[in-house]
């Protein structure tokens, strides 16, 4: 009773660990067994995932190490089951994906898993413009290539560990890769994509659909007052100011960046980021590409911006 919402169900999307710890605590309160177990006897065993198992305190021995450049470092472990947690290597993983789109195996039903690969967040207000099954990303994300097809993916990142999978459960193809050094988690991302690309073309006509922003709209005087003012975010703090009809967007932790928010189709917003207001980083070609195809909705939620 001591804990309050932040807002109504179904206004706002997001994504939770904790959820997902609290889910694992109810599949024991229901099975009468530890997570791990739980896992172990009715998932990763039946699907011949025997070197795979749930800890939060791993058998180093059992783990690669993770290297920054040549030095090798011990890999960080969380202790938030389910959350965290999984230990696996890539012929098992390869056993989960094939699962994943052959029906389930055996282990969920089909129609369970149709569910799981379902959009759960329809009608959300605030759903950062993707679409959220059980589990799984609908949508991939920002930048992600395959934007407008039905596919399943997740990612992982712990420290300099970093996974990914994609899925395409009509055509039987998914790709899982994973790092040990310090890969960029968008590397890992765009490498995956761009082998499940390859193969795709090797035994369909669908070809990649590279991410493409909103068209530009008209600047908005109303629109730009109401937005006008702070926020509180992952980084903290944030404001929104109208100048000269050009709405700026400034972050206290990170003084030398000037950003300008771009009105664009459905109430979206791309960016324009300069370094100490001269600098454009369009110059870089990553920050180039996050300056094109980056953008955002601003919308009001039971009152707020």
């Amino acid at each position: 009773r001591d804990i309050a919402l932040v807002s109504s169900p179904g206004q706002v999307y997001s994504y939770s660990y904790l959820a997902y710890t609290l889910l694992g605590l109810l599949i024991e309160e229901i099975s009468g067994l530890s997570y791990a177990d739980y896992m172990k006897d009715n998932i990763l065993d039946p699907l011949g995932m025997l070197n795979s198992y749930f800890a939060s305190a791993p058998n180093s021995a059992s783990l690669s190490g993770v290297f920054r450049g040549s030095t090798e470092f011990s890999p960080r472990h969380y202790r938030d089951i389910p959350a965290n947690g999984l230990i696996s290597n890539a012929a098992d993983m390869t056993l989960f994906m094939q699962a994943l789109v052959t029906g389930g195996r055996g282990i969920i039903k089909p129609e369970s898993l149709q569910e799981m690969s379902s959009s759960q967040n329809d009608g959300v207000l605030e759903d950062d413009n993707f679409k959220m099954g059980l589990g799984f990303f609908i949508t991939p994300v920002t930048g992600g290539t395959f934007r407008n097809e039905m596919s399943i993916s997740h990612a992982a990142d712990l420290g300099v560990v970093r996974s990914y999978f994609i899925a395409f459960p009509e055509y039987q193809m998914s790709v899982l890769f994973t790092s040990n050094t310090r890969l960029s988690s968008v590397k890992v991302r765009d490498t995956a994509d761009t082998i499940i690309e390859k193969m795709l073309a090797s035994v369909t006509d669908l070809s990649a659909s590279p991410y493409a922003p909103h068209a530009e709209v008209e600047f908005d005087s109303a629109k730009a007052e109401s937005l006008v003012g702070g926020y509180s975010g992952p980084g903290g703090t944030y404001y929104i100011e109208n100048r000269r009809n050009k709405l700026s967007l400034k972050i206290p932790a990170l003084p030398f960046l000037n950003i300008t928010l771009i009105p664009r189709e459905e109430d979206l917003y791309g960016v324009n980021i300069k370094v100490l207001g001269f600098l454009g980083l369009g110059i870089l070609p990553r920050m180039r590409q996050l300056t094109n195809s980056f953008e955002g909705k601003l919308i009001e939620i039971e009152g707020r911006n």
